[in-house]
C-alpha cells in the first residue's frame, strides 16, 4: 500500500527520491503492477525487502506513520516464501503447458512447506 500510495503523487516520489538521495541510497522505486496477479505482488515483496533501508528512512520523515516492526518484517517475508513458491508453481507449469498460465488452478501441487506458511498467515 505504501508503494501506491507513494506514486500516487510527483511530491511523495520526490520526497523519496530526496530522503534516498540523502541518505546515499538507490532511489528505484517500489514496483507496482497488477494487485490481483500473484507474480506481480510478489516482485512488489521482493523489492520491499530490496528497498527496506530506503523504507525505513523514508517513513522517519512521516511524522504519522510508525516504523515497520521486526514483527512486521517478519509477516511479510512469509508472505514473500508463499508468493515465491505460487510463482515458482505457475511458471513451471506456464513452461510445461508452452503457453501463459492466469491463474493457480492447483494449489495442492505446492510443497508442504508452502502451505504450511500458507496457514499460518490465513
Amino acid at each position: 500500500m505504501m508503494a501506491l500510495w507513494i506514486a500516487q503523487t510527483p511530491q511523495r516520489k520526490q520526497k523519496w527520491k530526496i530522503i534516498c538521495k540523502a541518505n546515499g541510497l538507490k532511489e528505484k522505486f517500489i514496483e507496482y503492477d497488477v494487485d490481483t496477479r500473484c507474480h506481480s505482488t510478489h516482485r512488489m515483496v521482493r523489492d520491499a525487502f530490496e528497498a527496506k533501508l530506503q523504507i525505513k528512512k523514508w517513513i522517519e520523515h512521516q511524522h504519522y506513520l510508525p516504523l515497520f516492526s521486526t514483527e512486521d518484517w517478519g509477516r511479510l517475508q512469509q508472505i514473500e516464501n508463499v508468493l515465491k513458491s505460487v510463482t515458482c508453481v505457475t511458471t513451471r507449469q506456464q513452461h510445461k503447458n508452452g503457453k501463459r498460465v492466469r491463474e493457480v488452478h492447483n494449489y495442492t501441487r505446492m510443497s508442504s512447506t508452502s502451505e504450511n506458511h500458507s496457514r499460518e498467515i490465513i
